[in-house]
């Protein structure tokens, strides 16, 4: 996915339902972007049904190394 640095689905080995999403971007732009395509709103779709949104949690990080930065 164009602007898409890391996207790692794991699972919590401390709750038999659990499952951990972490999506690195290069910007906000970029993940607003994406969410815009039509395959993506596609699968978005598909897979709210599925998902417990109460236990949502959204963690914004400034990364300082590991990952380049994009251009802004």
């Amino acid at each position: 996915m164009p602007g898409c640095r890391l996207y790692l689905v794991a699972v919590d080995e401390s709750d038999d339902d659990g499952v951990w999403v972490t999506e690195v971007w290069e910007s906000e732009q970029a993940h607003r972007d994406a969410l815009e395509l039509e395959r993506v709103k596609a699968q978005v779709a598909r897979a709210m049904p599925l998902l417990d949104r109460e236990g949502f949690r959204q963690q914004r990080l400034d990364a300082r190394a590991g990952i380049p930065r994009g251009t802004k």
